[in-house]
């Protein structure tokens, strides 16, 4: 059964998630596979986001977290214009200098990095040792420490929102031509997920993109992302779909779906209760997440390191 830690419960340690971590550990003589979530988050170390990379960095040591996500946004508020850009040292290599945060940082496009050039953050895996983001979309493989397979997929959720077209008029309207050609990559990238969604035989599959698909936030659900992407999240029985954009932290439950919203990198706005809704807040922080063969461990940690919510679930 998928359970959910109250806050009393977190408060006076009676389910402290390190006594699962501790059980784990003497089963199977190894520390569940763990990694961070952050989105929205590059702000030259303001709002917040300096107080965060500490907090990431005290967790990552002490969960010893092998990754990090990041969901989007990476830079504001208009990305970065190269390699050489300023940000990279501003927003980046200089606010998450812990040892512990050392490690691969898988990324994914936002819509503010596409006010800038998109295509340079690829370019910077090529010169930097964490950096990591071969593609604007693209797949990564792990295996958790007690041999659990987990396939995750890293979406560009701008190309679907801004160019998936929905309503099709009519096949000679020339207007409606135009618009399925602009569409044309944002179709690719759907075929691509779905084969690769169905090719998986993984023991845990994983789906990142900027935009909510279910979200009590502020821009609220992705259209285009409910029409084009939730059916496929059910069909192939992902286990949960990881998303920035609205700044805040959420956990939503749709269809068997458990929705993570981590959009609290650096600044928040106001969050409301939504449909399935486990848990919503407005404060500055980011998830760990952590993996064996039976279950995913999420929690959120806010900026001050007060962990403000848990849940476990099940594997399917």
């Amino acid at each position: 059964m998928r359970g959910v830690i109250s806050r009393r419960q977190l408060l006076t340690g009676a389910a402290a998630l390190p006594l699962v971590f501790a059980a784990s550990r003497a089963v199977t003589g190894t520390v569940p596979l763990a990694f961070l979530l952050i989105g929205d988050w590059g702000r030259e170390g303001e709002d917040r986001q300096r107080d965060v990379a500490e907090q990431m960095g005290r967790i990552a040591a002490q969960r010893q977290c092998k990754f990090v996500v990041t969901l989007g946004d990476n830079f504001y508020e208009r990305g970065v214009e190269n390699t050489q850009d300023p940000h990279w040292q501003d927003s980046f290599e200089q606010i998450y200098t812990a040892e512990s945060l050392q490690v691969p940082w898988y990324a994914i496009l936002g819509n503010h990095d596409y006010y800038g050039n998109p295509d340079a953050q690829i370019e910077y895996s090529k010169l930097s040792s964490r950096w990591r983001m071969p593609a604007r979309y693209y797949q990564q493989s792990m295996m958790s420490t007690d041999g659990a397979t987990i396939d995750m997929f890293f979406l560009d959720t701008v190309e679907i929102e801004e160019n998936y077209v929905i309503h099709h008029e009519s096949d000679d309207d020339d207007e409606n031509r135009r618009e399925r050609a602009e569409s044309h990559n944002a179709i690719e990238q759907l075929v691509w997920l779905e084969g690769k969604l169905a090719a998986s035989r993984a023991a845990w599959k994983l789906v990142f993109g900027h935009h909510p698909i279910m979200s009590g936030g502020e821009h609220g659900p992705t259209e285009e992302l409910v029409m084009a992407i939730k059916p496929l999240l059910e069909r192939y029985r992902v286990a949960a779909y990881f998303n920035g954009h609205d700044h805040d932290l959420q956990h939503i439950v749709g269809n068997g779906i458990h929705y993570i919203g981590c959009g609290a990198g650096s600044q928040t706005r106001t969050v409301s209760t939504s449909e399935g809704a486990r848990f919503f807040s407005d404060r500055e922080g980011f998830a760990v997440c952590t993996i064996d063969a039976r279950r995913m461990l999420i929690d959120f940690i806010d900026y001050k390191g007060e962990r403000l919510y848990a849940a476990s679930i099940d594997r399917a």
